[in-house]
């Protein structure tokens, strides 16, 4: 019936439809010396994401001579690639803009006939059914892996073609405005990390006024800045500035560490004293009742049970998004700092008051 969804496999669709399955190529056929700087990208497992293929710096590239050796290897539009080791829960389909691009030898691509839409597909393959399906499929016992036989039994429900081409407009003009939203999220983080090193790092507001100058920000915020520098251990900081630690303005309250996580203090306070003093600059910027605190995050260093001393480079900072703090929750392994007094906790897993969330 021309109105019903049917359920199927993709190879039973192979069967009564057509389409491939294929292998990236690995071993002799494809050796790892061949790979370039330059030619067309290679697509392996490290390129497969959740819906999309994200090329990076360190993508390996075909170069013309093995692209025309072994061209049935070129990828087409609305093909769809999966890690074959590692995360094989992953699945990306070829956009039209990436037609020509290499599979690599930890890909498998695959290939539908045209009776369906891909696009339907490759949503398909991303809903949390198909993805669980795959991890409890996938053969190996160190790490997961795919082969073309597993790929032919996966589960898919096909409706009319018609029906599946609307289905795809709609989540795709969702798609096209979460990725429009992304887009507009990087700028601003790039034009709030440039603010922050032109207020900062570069102390632009400050030269500007010893230059007898305009600063360049709101005449509420170039108040908050001093005229004129002043030298310190740390090098030149505003006039007024001070350098000062975490542990100067707040405190941990004991009662959230047990005997076994005691002795982490001192090496946590040497490491709190020595990341604060590097990034001590903007703390004066908020008067008091200026502005809402803040809650920065840090992760706890690893305790080493056999030399009895944390490592140290564990511990790693950020800042709680505004929109984090009535949704997020503080894990076991992190410590919380309240600035203007309120006290620095390590958390116990239960949510507080007013929650924040780390990362790390």
């Amino acid at each position: 019936m021309g109105g019903e969804w049917r359920k199927t496999t993709i190879g039973q669709l192979f069967s009564s439809d057509g389409g491939s399955v294929k292998t990236g190529p690995f071993g002799t056929t494809l050796k790892a010396k061949e790979y370039s700087t330059e030619g067309v990208p290679l697509i392996s497992v490290g390129e497969v994401g959740y819906g999309a293929l994200r090329v990076h710096d360190k993508t390996p590239k075909a170069p013309c001579e093995v692209v025309e050796r072994l061209p049935e290897y070129l990828l087409e539009a609305g093909d769809i690639v999966f890690g074959r080791k590692g995360a094989v829960d992953r699945s990306a389909i070829v956009k039209p803009e990436q037609a020509g691009w290499f599979l690599g030898s930890d890909g498998i691509r695959l290939r539908l006939p045209k009776t369906c839409d891909p696009r339907f597909v490759a949503y398909q393959l991303q809903s949390q059914n198909s993805r669980s399906w795959l991890l409890q499929h996938a053969t190996g016992t160190t790490m997961a892996s795919l082969n073309q036989n597993i790929i032919e039994r996966v589960p898919i429900i096909l409706p009319p073609l018609a029906q599946q081409r609307a289905i795809v407009h709609i989540l795709g003009t969702l798609d096209d405005k979460i990725e429009l939203n992304r887009r507009m999220n990087e700028t601003l983080e790039a034009m709030a990390r440039a603010l922050f090193k032109s207020w900062f790092v570069d102390f632009d507001p400050v030269r500007a006024k010893c230059r007898g100058a305009r600063p360049c920000a709101p005449t509420d915020i170039a108040n908050l800045f001093p005229d004129s520098f002043e030298d310190s251990e740390l090098g030149e900081i505003p006039e007024g500035w001070e350098i000062a630690t975490l542990f100067d303005f707040a405190t941990l309250n004991p009662e959230t560490w047990s005997k076994e996580t005691r002795p982490l203090l001192n090496q946590l306070r040497r490491s709190l004293q020595y990341e604060v003093g590097k990034n001590r600059r903007s703390h004066d910027v908020y008067p008091e009742g200026s502005a809402e605190p803040r809650t920065a995050c840090a992760s706890t260093p690893r305790y080493n049970r056999r030399h009895g001393s944390p490592r140290e480079w564990f511990v790693r900072f950020d800042l709680a998004k505004w929109t984090y703090r009535q949704h997020g929750v503080c894990c076991s392994q992190a410590i919380t700092a309240r600035l203007r007094g309120v006290r620095v906790s390590r958390c116990d897993g239960r949510r507080q008051h007013r929650p924040t969330r780390t990362f790390g």
